[in-house]
């Protein structure tokens, strides 16, 4: 939801000031397969393999966040790449801190109208959990589609991410920047 959010911002801000959605075409990413990776571990260890040794699940789920790291430190030359690293950092510190579970507030898991489920949790109620104000505390209301708890560090990224996309709509479509390919290789 934080996501859709965001890109919903992007979109209606990005063309008035003078923005080109074209650029983000252009963009030149270092590792994306990282991201995909990370992406898939997590889809894997969270909704598909539940029975697994939760010592298992928890490695592969820190492991996301390292893949997410190196991503963004490939790519630290993109505007506001700097911003996503604090995002990721801190999420990776706290679930890290945690033993590989993101702690959760009961509040905000009622509010979003999420069920506490069998098996391996990324985000879970802990009785005693470490940087607590690090993780995910904050909801959409389950009112909302997607309803969903979500911590500081997802604001950052979100935040990254916005403001990465409206430094790379406003370059210069002329510019020779290394985060872009030229226009003659965008497709």
């Amino acid at each position: 939801m934080l996501i859709l959010g965001a890109a919903l911002v992007l979109v209606l801000l990005v063309p008035l000031a003078g923005g080109r959605f074209g650029n983000l075409a252009r963009l030149r990413l270092r590792g994306t397969w990282l991201v995909v990776a990370a992406l898939l571990v997590q889809i894997v260890v969270i909704s598909i393999v539940t029975d697994a040794p939760e010592w298992v699940s928890k490695t592969f789920h820190l492991s996301t966040y390292v893949a997410l790291g190196v991503f963004v430190l490939l790519n630290r030359r993109v505007p506001f790449m700097w911003v996503l690293v604090l995002g990721v950092l801190a999420n990776f510190v706290v679930i890290a801190a945690n033993g590989g579970v993101m702690p959760a507030s009961a509040t905000a898991l009622r509010s979003a109208g999420r069920a506490v489920k069998k098996g391996f949790n990324n985000s879970a109620v802990l009785s005693h959990p470490r940087l607590r104000f690090l993780g995910d505390v904050f909801s959409t209301p389950r009112s909302l589609p997607m309803a969903n708890v979500f911590s500081v560090g997802d604001v950052v990224l979100v935040v990254g991410l916005v403001l990465m996309a409206f430094a790379v709509t406003r370059t210069d479509v002329d510019a020779d920047v290394p985060y872009l390919r030229p226009l003659e290789d965008a497709v």
